[in-house]
């Protein structure tokens, strides 16, 4: 089986999700009303949806580009950049 067949049927059979379920509902909890508060506070700082659009995506891309390591590398960002950026990355590894 190729790669990309073990792929594709990875993702086509349910896999179960390993941990607490209440941490996993607590967490989608967070982020539901994290994201949905986020929009709020940007939707009243505008005067049309569009605007809204835009800016909610302005202030969400840039500083998760910054601190990727995407533009620069997280080994020579410094002081709470630094923090920001080995906070991330160890939230992703999983």
């Amino acid at each position: 089986m190729r790669s990309s067949q073990r792929l594709c049927a990875s993702a086509l059979t349910p896999s179960l999700v390993k941990g607490a379920f209440g941490a996993l509902a607590l967490g989608a909890l967070l982020y539901v009303f994290s994201t949905c508060g986020f929009g709020q506070l940007v939707s009243t700082l505008t005067r049309t949806q569009v605007a809204a659009v835009f800016a909610t995506t302005i202030l969400a891309v840039i500083p998760t580009v910054n601190f990727s390591g995407l533009l620069v590398p997280v080994s020579s960002l410094t002081g709470q950049g630094r923090l920001i950026g080995l906070l991330g990355r160890c939230s992703s590894d999983g």
